[in-house]
């Protein structure tokens, strides 16, 4: 188990702020977290049946080519997001789920700046993806909510915005 409640914070490449790869992890993240550099998300997880909280005081930062705030590429992963999530680089998604059953949900803020820097992505199948929260894409292909695989679920229940081509 991972409890962050201060602050994180990196400055170089393949630098991520929590990390976890084994099975059944549960993060939880109540502080602040910013990274810079390619490749240094926030928060990464590896392992199946994963448990990431990113709560109301938790707000991640990241800035450099593929610096996702949240990434989890295990399947069954549960991940929430009530905290901010800005993101400034290209394909750096807000939040990406790679693993087939994910049920991701936002509650609040994600911002992403840069080509292909979804605010939310799933490559996974069975995927339930629910917003609840503002997403503001700012890139070519970026979009706002991006799932494109069999059997997902999108449930939007607030605004989002997307601006440049393709998106």
């Amino acid at each position: 188990e991972i409890d962050n409640d201060g602050t994180i914070v990196t400055r170089a490449d393949d630098s991520e702020a929590i990390e976890s790869s084994g099975d059944n992890a549960v993060i939880t993240n109540d502080g602040d977290i910013e990274t810079e550099g390619a490749t240094s998300d926030g928060i990464l997880s590896t392992g199946d049946d994963a448990v990431i909280d990113n709560a109301n005081a938790g707000d991640i930062t990241t800035e450099g080519e593929s610096a996702r705030g949240i990434l989890s590429t295990g399947s069954n992963a549960s991940i929430t997001n009530d905290g901010d999530i800005a993101t400034v680089g290209d394909l750096s998604d807000g939040i990406l789920s790679t693993g087939d059953a994910a049920d991701v949900f936002s509650g609040d803020t994600i911002e992403t700046t840069g080509f292909g820097a979804d605010g939310i992505q799933s490559d996974g199948d069975d995927a339930e993806l629910t917003n609840d929260g503002l997403i503001i894409t700012t890139g070519d292909d970026a979009d706002g909510i991006d799932s494109n695989v069999d059997d997902a679920v999108i449930d939007n229940d607030d605004d989002i915005s997307t601006s440049d081509d393709d998106a």
